[in-house]
């Protein structure tokens, strides 16, 4: 079984399979790359003043940002994807950046409820329909090999801290201004070079690496990024563009922030719900809707 970046991305963000085993990318969205708040995500700056930023220019606020984001290490986020050129819907959980990642985000996909949990360097996914589709009823699939380092090398790369640092050293961002649409936040754009990116990834292994470097193909990322006047960040949207600086239509991903430095509290499923790990190609199966 060999699971695709684009199928990580859509499974981390939207739970969505796009791409299985050798299908690849299928197809261009040709999106804007503006990003859409989630449905339901509510207010991205509750609790938080927002408005014109004080400070010394973009870079300069986008390093100031990074310097919060990196103190408060995690939020409960909701994040839309979409791979393959496929729309994606909202994903629900917790993410906590920095050293090893952990996360647990869910989704509810015809009817059924997706998930996928990384924690102690493991990655699941699962569901918590009852019953359970999978065999034997369980509900978990430990990914292992390179679909495990393809999930995890995704954590890294969703990583606020890592992107707001790389934009502003790529020394390409401007100041968009005021977002009535996100609260009042204020707009910062940036393009990285995708190699710019993945240098700023220190947590990165040498294979994960590679394996992006190869995805990415010499490619760049648009980010956006909202903050409030207290300079957390409050959404953010990335999207792909190949060499020639045209939306790839895959791996566009927007997240809203909320909660910053809340607990995530993920434990891996015990041992006696997990599947053999050929039911993750059935997961991501019932993922498409």
């Amino acid at each position: 079984m060999r699971i695709t970046r684009t199928a990580a991305t859509a499974a981390l963000t939207g739970l969505l399979a796009t791409a299985l085993a050798a299908c690849g990318s299928s197809g261009s969205s040709g999106g804007s790359g503006t990003a859409a708040k989630p449905s339901g995500a509510g207010s991205p700056a509750a609790g938080a003043p927002a408005g014109a930023l004080p400070g010394g220019g973009a870079k300069a606020e986008l390093l100031a940002a990074a310097a919060v984001m990196a103190k408060a290490g995690s939020a409960k986020i909701t994040s839309t994807g979409n791979g393959g050129g496929k729309p994606g819907t909202d994903a629900v959980g917790h993410y906590a950046w920095g050293g090893q990642p952990k996360l647990d985000l869910r989704r509810q996909s015809n009817g059924t409820a997706l998930a996928v949990r990384a924690v102690g360097g493991q990655v699941y996914l699962g569901t918590t329909a009852q019953p359970s589709p999978l065999p034997g009823g369980k509900h978990w699939v430990e990914l292992t090999g390179t679909e495990s380092g393809t999930f995890q090398s995704m954590l890294v790369m969703l990583d606020p801290v890592a992107q707001l640092t790389a934009a502003a050293q790529s020394g390409k961002v401007t100041d968009a201004g005021t977002d009535a649409a996100v609260g009042g936040a204020h707009h910062y754009q940036g393009t990285v070079p995708a190699d710019t990116l993945l240098a700023g990834l220190s947590n990165l292994t040498a294979d994960q690496r590679s394996a992006l470097q190869a995805q990415l193909a010499g490619g760049s990322v648009k980010l956006d990024f909202w903050l409030n006047a207290k300079r957390e960040l409050v959404q953010e949207h990335q999207s792909e563009l190949n060499s020639a600086g045209a939306p790839t239509g895959t791996g566009d991903v927007s997240t809203v922030y909320a909660d910053l430095g809340s607990a995530v509290d993920v434990a891996a499923p015990a041992a006696s719900d997990l599947a053999d790990q050929s039911a993750a190609l059935q997961l991501l199966g019932l993922a498409q809707g």
